[in-house]
């Protein structure tokens, strides 16, 4: 958790990233995209939000303020954004996740976000470095980081499998801390 309070609600100009709501269940059930569309899911990323999946998810998130936003447009959640600390990092190390709802793909929202998010994070006492994953076939997601001024460092196996049981490698970026 960020202990760092400015950053629970920050204007990133394009959309606001506040703490996830309970009653922002519609937003993401409208703005998640599909399962496989463009790459592969987060396992924690439940689609299509169907009975308590979607409602699991969100209880979790709206329950961790400081570790997970939502991307706020005209006062719905049009996307996510998180950072996890976790075991097997580097002290000062966390990861960083973000969704954006097809609808607004391709805008440089996500840019546009993380250029003012990021900054604010690393800025935050305790986090030295800020780590991303991107899947196969996500391009985007590679510019997206790479605008905001990460780094590929290298590549990463998942906990994922494709099709024929092998794990799934992604690409590994960073900024901040130490090149490794």
């Amino acid at each position: 958790m960020i202990p760092n309070s400015d950053l629970l609600h920050i204007d990133c100009g394009v959309a606001m990233l506040r703490p996830w709501r309970p009653d922002d269940l519609a937003s993401v059930r409208l703005h998640a995209r599909p399962a496989g569309a463009g790459g592969l899911p987060e396992p924690e990323f439940p689609y299509p939000y169907a009975g308590g999946d979607g409602r699991a998810w969100l209880e979790r998130v709206a329950g961790a303020p400081g570790r997970a936003w939502a991307v706020d447009a005209g006062g719905q959640a049009i996307g996510g954004v998180s950072l996890e600390p976790g075991p097997g990092r580097a002290d000062g190390d966390h990861e960083l996740g973000y969704w954006l709802g097809r609808a607004f793909h391709g805008r440089g929202l996500m840019s546009a976000i993380l250029a003012t998010f990021v900054p604010a994070v690393l800025a935050t006492p305790g986090v030295a470095r800020i780590t991303a994953i991107v899947y196969p076939g996500n391009p985007a997601s590679c510019r997206v980081l790479e605008k905001t001024g990460f780094r590929q460092r290298g590549s990463r196996r998942t906990a994922l499998v494709d099709g024929a049981g092998r794990p799934v490698v992604a690409g590994f970026y960073a900024i901040g801390g130490c090149a490794a």
